[in-house]
């Protein structure tokens, strides 16, 4: 599951909803006076808050400036997505490229990294302006590693070891680098093969292909992982991959080998107060012949699951109490054998990866425009050129690349994402990743910490003036400043240093809605 990571520009466009996202309101107030004719207003007219707005500022009497302030953040397991401390909030839109190639220094919001399944290790990239990676750190893994997610704050990580049932923590550090967090934790399950995370980063999910079950473990103040109970036997053979809904309350569980005739299904499972997990009377929905890699769009509303045996992704529509219903014309023919399958940042494409049975073949990624009911519509030239096996896969941060680890040639390949989902390849792709066979749901970013919304006023007569200079990003730098002046009024865009004349004295509530270079803003993305 990744944790979106999360990207846009305000306002975002009308088929993002966003999921679960919550306001904190945190204003000062000062009123516009009345004229010495006008009798003093009597009540408040205020621009009401919703889940895109950002906390505020009041204008009302008897004070001459005023400071709102909000924090947020924005996270992902796998990640991109933007979850706030305060505000939760985060529209996504693609940035505007550098015209030439900026080498930053090695930091946690230009790293990128690769799992290798027989080497047993992971391969730090900090990526450039023009997204190319470019290698740093190894750090060693359990045996048979697959997975690799994020804590929404991205200064923790962790993989799941299918080789010796355990789960290897990880600290990152500014610069993307990752240290060991202590000896690997048993999962009480035999070969956990997918690994997700909570939205809210405290508890890990491993699904168990060999013991029919899934693990739930709790993630202590410190980073480490404690096993919640014993594993829950899911009912279906060999669950493979573990993804969590959007509001926390469940995992959809795929399972299944991809031999072909098999009759394989995805379960749900809801997760109890204490992060465990239990059963539930769901019906099962049908995955074809090995339910694979799978994504959850960034409102929540659908899930798409790779059919390795079949040949095609299925898709379903989440339902409030987690049941699933059939997307209109699904399955959706891929290229063969495909194995794992990512929802970009915006909700806008979904791209499927295929190892293939035959190597030679290289146009291994599917890609599909996603429709406002989950319909997926081949996205023209698709499948793309990879190389060969392609297997894991995640999109940038900002959705404006995307990377894919290829397991028989052993290097990562690297791609521009067109505004219609057209796949172009960077130049010098695919690049090394320096470890044996890149693996399943092992290529991860961090995810996005959204920026803080904060600004001051000052009135004259009943002229305001607005200074937004306060807000800052963690993790990069203010992009565009969105103003509402509680009358109506809006100026979108309008830099950090807007004035506003009201024509009539009242109360008003302002709002700052403040979107990062990597286009975080007011919605919470996780996938």
């Amino acid at each position: 599951m990744r944790p979106r990571t999360t990207f846009q520009t305000p306002p975002p466009p009308p088929s993002l909803r966003p999921a679960y996202a919550h306001t904190l309101r945190d204003t000062e107030k000062c009123h516009l006076p009345a004229p010495p004719s006008s009798r003093p207003p009597g009540s408040r007219a205020r621009s009401g808050l919703n889940q895109d707005s950002a906390p505020s500022v009041t204008i009302s009497k008897g004070h001459t400036d005023g400071d709102g302030k909000v924090s947020q953040m924005k996270g992902r397991s796998r990640v991109l997505g933007c979850l706030l401390s305060a505000v939760i909030a985060t529209p996504i839109v693609q940035a505007s490229a550098s015209a030439g190639t900026v080498s930053e220094p090695p930091s946690r919001r230009n790293a990128l990294y690769v799992l290798h399944l027989f080497s047993n290790d992971i391969t730090t990239f900090t990526l450039d302006s023009k997204g190319r990676p470019t290698p740093i750190d190894r750090v060693t893994t359990g045996t048979g590693p697959r997975g690799f997610v994020f804590t929404p704050d991205g200064r923790r990580a962790y993989t799941a070891n299918g080789g010796d049932g355990t789960i290897s923590g990880y600290t990152v550090d500014d610069r993307g680098k990752l240290a060991p967090l202590g000896e690997p934790v048993p999962v009480g399950g035999q070969v956990p093969f997918g690994i997700a995370i909570a939205p809210d980063g405290k508890t890990l999910y491993t699904a168990n292909l060999n013991s029919g079950t899934v693990s739930a473990l709790s993630v202590d103040a410190n980073g480490k992982p404690h096993l919640i109970g014993t594993p829950v036997p899911t009912g279906s053979p060999q669950p493979r991959t573990v993804s969590a809904s959007a509001d926390g309350r469940f995992v959809f569980v795929s399972h299944g080998l991809p031999a072909k005739g098999r009759a394989d299904d995805m379960v749900v499972l809801a997760v109890r107060p204490d992060g465990g997990l239990k059963r539930t009377t769901i019906p099962n929905v049908p995955v074809g012949s090995g339910g694979n890699g799978s994504d959850i769009t960034p409102d929540g509303r659908f899930i798409y699951v790779a059919s390795t045996g079949s040949d095609v992704v299925y898709g379903y529509r989440i339902a409030h109490d987690g049941s699933l219903s059939s997307i209109p014309g699904s399955p959706f023919p891929t290229a063969v054998f495909p194995e794992d399958a990512a929802v970009t940042p915006d909700g806008r494409h979904l791209y499927v990866t295929s190892p293939n049975h035959d190597t030679t073949v290289t146009r291994n990624v599917t890609a599909f425009s996603i429709g406002r009911d989950g319909v997926l519509q081949a996205v023209p030239g698709s499948p793309f050129e990879s190389a060969g096996a392609s297997v894991g896969i995640t999109p940038s941060r900002d959705g404006r690349r995307l990377y894919v680890g290829n397991f028989e040639t052993h290097d990562l390949a690297a791609f521009d994402i067109g505004k219609t989902g057209v796949l172009t390849q960077l130049a010098g792709s695919p690049f090394p990743t320096g470890g044996s066979n890149p693996t399943f749901q092992g290529v991860s970013v961090p995810p996005d910490q959204g920026p803080k919304a904060a600004f001051q006023s000052t009135i004259t007569d009943r002229t305001a003036r607005f200074d937004g200079t306060a807000s800052a990003d963690p993790d990069g730098t203010i992009a565009r400043y969105d103003w509402t002046f509680g009358d109506g009024a809006a100026l979108p865009n309008g830099g950090p240093y807007p004035t506003h004349t009201y024509r009539r004295p009242g109360t008003y509530q302002a709002t700052l809605t403040v979107t990062d270079d990597e286009g975080c803003a007011t919605a919470l993305i996780f996938t």
